[in-house]
């Protein structure tokens, strides 16, 4: 299941039952997993998904970089294969601005194309490719603590147009 990660955070304590925000929602398959655990949840994507039509999930169409993340509100702030569609400042800008939305002991995820990736000279979608260091130093400089996990994926993976390309993608947990 893609969002095994998600199970894993609510068995062992990390999440704790609450408000959720899901960033770039696109199709909206976390935001109706979480729903269906009973979270309450916000969903934002500048595209239509099908989860309007999903009871207990409140869905705003606008560009993430427009969405007004309320401060310390959020148990729990999913931000998944969304930031690299950024420029690198509105990444690190983002980030402050999730971090700042969540509550005490809450629990921001999300990834970033990193530099190593394949498509870094051809890609016409991703804007950003980040270098570990680089975000690492960030978070740790901005948050004074270092991510609470950070998984880095290299390997080989099918586009949505089906070509096979390598891929480096970066994935961090931060707890508030």
């Amino acid at each position: 299941m893609i969002y095994q990660y998600i199970l894993d955070f609510i068995d062992n304590g990390l999440i704790r039952k609450g408000k959720v925000l899901d960033l770039g929602c696109g199709h909206g398959q976390a935001a109706i997993l979480l729903s269906s655990l009973e979270f309450n949840v916000e969903a934002v994507d500048k595209n239509d998904p099908a989860i309007p039509l999903v009871k207990g999930i409140q869905f705003t169409k606008t560009d993430i970089r427009d969405f007004k993340i309320k401060a310390n509100h959020y148990d729990f702030i999913h931000a998944r294969n969304v930031l690299h569609f950024l420029h690198k400042d509105e990444i690190k800008q983002m980030v402050a601005r999730m971090y700042r939305g969540l509550k005490k002991g809450g629990v921001m995820y999300f990834n970033v194309s990193g530099d190593k990736d394949g498509w870094v000279e051809k890609s016409k979608a991703v804007v950003t490719f980040l270098s570990e260091k680089e975000l690492v130093d960030y978070i740790e400089y901005e948050f004074k603590m270092p991510p609470y996990n950070k998984v880095t994926r290299l390997g080989y993976g099918n586009t949505t147009s089906g070509v096979n390309k390598y891929t480096h993608t970066i994935t961090y947990t931060v707890i508030k």
